[in-house]
């Protein structure tokens, strides 16, 4: 049985971020990210904006913490936008 991290492993690295954070639609979103080169270039900025925040989520000075807050309000509306993509192409589905 194909489980998510294999998938993952053989997919886009831009796209991995997204499918651990919304793993019940991983086929979904490797469908947009293949047919939407829009859907396809924020799932990159997802996941820059993730290894940005991670960066200056470890480093301990205060411009640091300020930055990786920064990051946070990027990573949460573009998991928003996602979000939203992801229940725009469930609705084109059902109507199909």
């Amino acid at each position: 049985m194909l489980r998510l991290r294999d998938s993952v492993r053989r997919t886009d690295k831009s796209l991995v971020h997204v499918m651990e954070r919304f793993p019940a639609h991983w086929g979904q979103i490797r469908r947009l990210a293949d047919s939407d080169k829009q859907f396809s270039d924020l799932c990159r900025d997802y996941a820059d904006a993730v290894e940005l925040h991670r960066y200056w989520r470890e480093r301990g000075a205060s411009q640091a913490l300020e930055r990786a807050r920064d990051y946070a309000t990027v990573v949460a509306e573009l998991e928003a936008e996602i979000s939203r993509e992801i229940s725009a192409s469930d609705r084109l589905k059902g109507q199909r």
